[in-house]
């Protein structure tokens, strides 16, 4: 099998775990440190969901994808998701910049409020990856 094929597959498992991870989080009872363990599956996921795309692209032979702004926007192009959706993956970089700054409980509450409208899109991401 194709090297991009099993990367493209593996980071496609990993973003579905990491989903599951942060549905789990964002279940639990709100404390502190449920508030961390949700900003914490918010970074993974952000992170995964990034390299799934640029993996993706990179199989359909964009190789140029260098971050996750990069790699939002050519979803977009490559019909991964549609504009609204485009739009909170691009929010998501300021959301995952925020994260560094979790000490101030106001920005933490920001990230786990932004990670409920976050999730529906990376599942639906999932689902269109594993049906093409």
């Amino acid at each position: 099998m194709d090297k991009i094929i099993i990367k493209l597959q593996t980071y496609k498992e990993t973003l579905a775990s990491s989903i599951a991870f942060l549905e789990e989080c964002l279940s639990l009872e709100s404390s502190r440190v449920s508030v961390g363990a949700t900003i914490k599956a918010f970074e993974i996921a952000f992170e995964v969901a990034w390299k799934t795309i640029k993996s993706y692209s990179e199989k359909k032979g964009f190789d140029n994808v260098q971050g996750s702004a990069d790699a939002f926007r050519m979803g977009l192009k490559l019909g991964l998701y549609d504009e609204a959706d485009s739009e909170i993956l691009l929010s998501a970089i300021e959301q995952r910049n925020f994260s560094a700054h979790t000490y101030h409980p106001e920005k933490a509450e920001q990230i786990v409020v932004f990670s409920r409208t976050f999730l529906p899109v990376l599942k639906k991401l999932v689902e269109k990856l594993n049906a093409i």
